[in-house]
């Protein structure tokens, strides 16, 4: 299928910004994060479809070597906004605990998966509600 492959490249060649802009865009995402102020069914489901997006958005974006470079400040910047909510979170999620044991994980295995994060941060918060 000699197609797809000039397909695939022409949506590339039309889409891809460039890993600045792209790294730029992704950073945006992660600064959003406002975690939930309630315990409602609506509000886990926002928190829910935030991480899934942020999820399939670095899927995407590692894609491209100049981006997956990033992971691990990307990573760095995702926690980093955890510990910004969980300073203003009324419902007192243990935030702290789960932000030191990525933390001590990541040092003793020296990974720094953002994908990783993203699904135990996702399924730490569902076991909190």
């Amino acid at each position: 299928m000699p197609l797809v492959a000039r397909v695939l490249t022409e949506v590339r060649k039309h889409t891809y910004k460039g890993p600045v802009i792209h790294n730029t865009i992704f950073q945006d995402h992660i600064l959003t994060l406002k975690g939930t102020k309630d315990i409602t069914d609506l509000a886990l489901t926002t928190m829910n479809n935030w991480l899934d997006d942020t999820d399939l958005l670095w899927k995407v974006l590692q894609a491209y070597p100049e981006c997956a470079a990033t992971e691990g400040q990307r990573w760095m910047e995702l926690l980093h906004q955890m510990k910004k909510w969980s300073e203003n979170d009324r419902n007192k999620f243990p935030t702290d605990i789960f932000i030191h044991e990525t933390r001590t994980k990541s040092q003793s295995t020296g990974v720094k998966s953002l994908s990783d994060l993203v699904s135990s941060f996702s399924s730490w918060f569902e076991s909190r509600k």
